[in-house]
């Protein structure tokens, strides 16, 4: 179960916006700007099913390893992800569980575990000369009015079938697609447009989120790959590698050792973990120097570097011209009126024919939310 983790450059950018959105929307609902890991799981064992808002975060999330280990124990069900914790009644150990769907706004950057468990939407604020062509709906009004997409939600949760089997884009990261998969089974369900939709959102973010969470030594062996592939050669020598690194704009080897540049020495350490070392090589009948191969380095680009951008856009073609001709999708709430909470929702009038003025009402509503979400 995915975190959906917002982030902006800047404030302003209408992470809290989102957020005071989906209250509206989401089952059972918690939000707050503060809250401790004791809190939380508590909250979560207590309450669940629920859905906790957390905004704000940079001020209590990064410094509090605890909190953020509750947050990453909840992405999967199960004893394993849960928190075992001393009952204050009887001290005896009480296992709580801390599954649950989150959602966090912050600015700065997210601590890695959370970030590979996480949905990650940037946002960006909007032009000064821009506005909006929505006006701001009282907080009370916008409660009331999104009752009966509330009670459509619950009637759609309730016919849904996540059971699959559902074409996924093959992604690098099996973490990637385990975050995704849920999400793809709801658009599928939706049928439409959505299974498209959400298999072209899964490349965009991911293909963006793993490139900002590129290591120093990801980024090296993405150089060095770069750079074999400009000379067209299958060997180099260590001082020539390290000078076409040092040569790279935008890039932080000119910046190491103090502003001196990388140098082959620093190569050596940096590539050694990897298990590539330098060889005695022969340039061109020159005097013999250390050098690498690019053989040596094979299996590691095939491990480390992955073509995350072009392997995507092919697997996500491809599972979206299979689900076209695979089948229908495995329910659409529309078409089927009966369930299990259909007495209810008769009673709350969603199967009723909605008014004139009503749909009108509801027209706004949708894109109210579609344009801020």
């Amino acid at each position: 179960l995915p975190v959906l983790a917002l982030t902006s450059p800047a404030p302003g950018c209408g992470k809290s916006t989102v957020l005071e959105v989906l209250e509206g929307l989401v089952f059972r609902v918690f939000a707050s700007s503060n809250v401790t890991a004791a809190v939380l799981y508590r909250l979560i064992d207590k309450y669940s099913p629920m859905t906790f808002l957390l905004d704000e975060a940079d001020g209590y999330l990064d410094d509090n390893q605890a909190l953020r280990n509750v947050v990453n124990a909840g992405h999967k069900k199960g004893r394993s992800c849960a928190t075992w914790r001393t009952n204050m009644d009887t001290n005896d150990p009480q296992l709580f569980s801390v599954w649950c769907p989150k959602a966090i706004a912050k600015l700065k950057e997210y601590d890695p575990a959370i970030a590979s468990r996480s949905i990650m939407v940037p946002m960006q604020r909007r032009p000064e000369n821009e506005r909006s062509k929505f006006k701001r709906i009282p907080r009370k009004t916008y409660f009331d009015d999104v009752r009966d997409i509330r009670r459509k939600l619950l009637k759609c949760a309730s016919d849904i079938n996540l059971d699959g089997p559902f074409n996924i884009p093959e992604m690098p990261n099996d973490r990637v697609m385990d975050n995704w998969e849920p999400l793809i089974g709801i658009a599928d369900n939706a049928g439409g447009e959505w299974p498209q939709l959400a298999r072209k959102a899964m490349i965009a973010l991911e293909t963006k989120k793993a490139r900002d969470a590129l290591d120093l030594n990801e980024q090296l062996l993405i150089d060095i790959r770069d750079i074999f592939e400009r000379l067209g050669n299958d060997r180099i020598a260590s001082r020539d590698l390290a000078e076409k690194l040092n040569e790279l704009e935008e890039k932080p080897w000119r910046e190491m050792r103090r502003g001196n540049g990388v140098n082959p020495n620093w190569l050596a350490r940096h590539l050694k973990p990897f298990g590539i070392r330098s060889h005695t090589l022969r340039f061109d009948n020159a005097k013999a120097q250390k050098g690498y191969l690019l053989s040596d380095f094979e299996k590691v680009f095939i491990r480390y570097i992955p073509s995350v951008q072009s392997v995507a856009d092919e697997n996500c073609n491809n599972a979206v011209q299979r689900f076209e001709t695979f089948q229908q999708p495995h329910c659409n709430v529309l078409n089927r009126p009966e369930s299990r909470m259909d007495s209810d929702l008769q009673r709350c009038n969603v199967l009723a024919p909605p008014t004139k003025e009503k749909k009108e009402n509801e027209d706004d509503l949708d894109d109210f939310v579609e344009y801020v979400i």
